[in-house]
Parts: structure tokens; C-alpha cells; sequence
């Protein structure tokens, strides 16, 4: 399974934090995990745009899930999904 990992703009400082930890459940069961967030200097991205990107990578089969912003539901979900496979 590819999981991406994506924040808007707001939620900037925690995409490191959120990505590692992905990263530590993920890699260990074998999945890969992609880092399209931002980062201190990139530019800015609105939900909006978030959501056009979430849209483009999962209906072009890029990736299988992606996490955004709200962590602790959506890694909760990641872990379930991962574990279920």
C-alpha cells in the first residue's frame, strides 16, 4: 500500500512529525509512505488545493490513502486499514 502524507498551509509545522510517525507503523508492515506536504519554505497550499491534490493522487491510483491535517482520527484509520490487509 502507498500512503501519502499532505497538509494545507495551516498545518505546516506538523508535517515532519506526522510523516516519521506514519513512517514507524507503515514501513514496518511493509508499506510505503509519501511525503507530498509542505515544508517551512514551499509555497502555500489551501485546503482547497489540498483537496484537488487528495482527489488527483487517489483517483489516479497514485496512492491507496493519504493523510492530511487531522491526525489522530486519520492515523487511527491508517492503522486499522494497514493492520486489515
Amino acid at each position: 500500500m502507498k500512503v501519502a502524507v499532505i497538509q494545507a498551509s495551516t498545518q505546516v509545522s506538523k508535517n515532519q512529525i506526522i510523516f516519521e510517525e506514519t513512517q514507524k507503523v507503515a514501513l514496518n508492515l511493509g508499506h510505503e509512505v509519501i511525503n507530498f506536504g509542505l515544508c517551512e519554505d514551499s509555497p502555500n497550499m489551501s485546503y482547497i488545493q489540498v483537496s484537488l491534490a487528495v482527489a488527483l493522487l487517489l483517483n489516479s491510483q497514485a496512492v491507496d490513502f493519504v493523510i492530511t491535517g487531522a491526525v489522530v482520527e486519520t492515523v487511527w484509520l491508517l492503522l486499522v486499514t494497514l493492520y486489515q490487509m
